[in-house]
């Protein structure tokens, strides 16, 4: 029962992006890392129940382009109007006049386009808070591997809790090594997918690393070091509503809910341009939200509702025998 969680979460990115850091502890960088976690947790649930072999993962890379790209390329197509018609550009984002390589490196997926190339050479990021959109897909590319043995998951986490371990010391970037780039992030995504597995041992080792790094920052003095803070708030936030969650019933009304959640991220910086005078105004953080969660809900009627159809179809052509998973086919062998 995720789906009032995600749109709180996409509600929280909003009232970030405009201007609200709650003192510092950031709550849009918060939710990233709860995102995160249910991503982790849905996505394994997914490829355990309809694409469990390895030789299934094309289908599974399918229903994830089917799931982004649509709505994403209908938000790139809304936001160039209301960049270059109605004159709605925040700085240093969207300022650049447009150009074919602008445009290619928008339509383009992240991590396969321009998200970090500033405006200034020549590149314009239409919907700038889609970069996490790329760890979501290199996520995608590289989870059917990760299934194939708890072994294989456990080295990958491994390697990105050193990384994000020297990141949050600032030995590293501690901004880009620690929040934006994997393989850090796999850290929370794969806290979910222990979740969906019920594989408490790696549960409790990813929050028990945690609880000690950030006894580690505190002791150094380093917990407000870049993203830190709400960084290690969004992994505590996320630890316990999670399994809390992961226990109750799906309901229809808490689907309803979830549906408008991806469109409102996607559409919500249209708003962050058209405000871009009125930053940490209350009342223009109102109408911001209202309005990313109409635009989520349309987008989702007219675009998602449709293609997640083909989805279906293309779930139960794969779906899996009662009982197996990638775990279920390891200790087969």
């Amino acid at each position: 029962m995720f789906g009032t969680f995600r749109l709180f979460l996409a509600c929280a990115v909003v009232v970030f992006h405009m201007g609200i850091d709650a003192g510092g502890l950031y709550p849009g960088v918060a939710a990233v890392i709860c995102f995160l976690m249910v991503s982790g947790y849905a996505m394994a649930g997914l490829a355990q129940k309809s694409f469990p072999r390895l030789i299934d993962a094309p289908f599974f890379y399918v229903d994830r382009a089917l799931r982004l790209m649509p709505q994403y390329w209908f938000y790139v197509a809304v936001t160039t109007v209301t960049i270059y018609v109605a004159g709605w550009r925040y700085a240093g984002y969207q300022d650049a006049p447009m150009s074919l390589i602008g445009l290619v490196s928008n339509i383009l997926p992240p991590p396969f386009g321009a998200y970090f190339y500033p405006a200034q050479y020549g590149h314009i990021m239409m919907m700038p808070q889609c970069w996490s959109l790329g760890i979501e897909i290199l996520f995608y590319l590289a989870l059917p591997f990760l299934l194939t043995s708890r072994w294989v998951l456990a080295a990958a986490l491994a390697y990105a809790a050193w990384i994000f371990a020297r990141a949050t010391h600032g030995i590293l970037n501690p901004d880009l090594d620690g929040y934006r780039f994997m393989p850090a992030p796999l850290l929370w995504l794969g806290a979910g997918v222990a979740l969906q597995r019920k594989d408490w041992w790696m549960y409790g080792a990813i929050g028990l690393f945690a609880a000690g790094l950030f006894g580690s920052l505190v002791m150094a003095d380093k917990v407000w070091l870049a993203m830190n803070a709400p960084l290690f708030l969004g992994a505590a936030i996320g630890y316990v509503v999670m399994p809390l969650l992961a226990m109750l019933p799906r309901r229809r009304w808490d689907d309803w809910l979830g549906n408008a959640s991806y469109g409102s991220f996607l559409a919500h910086y249209i708003f962050v341009a058209a405000f871009r005078t009125h930053i940490k105004d209350w009342t223009y953080v109102g109408i911001a939200v209202a309005g990313a969660l109409v635009c989520g809900w349309v987008s989702y009627a007219l675009i998602e509702a449709p293609v997640a159809r083909w989805r279906r179809r293309l779930r139960k052509s794969k779906q899996a025998e009662p009982g197996l998973t990638p775990l279920a086919v390891e200790q087969a062998r």
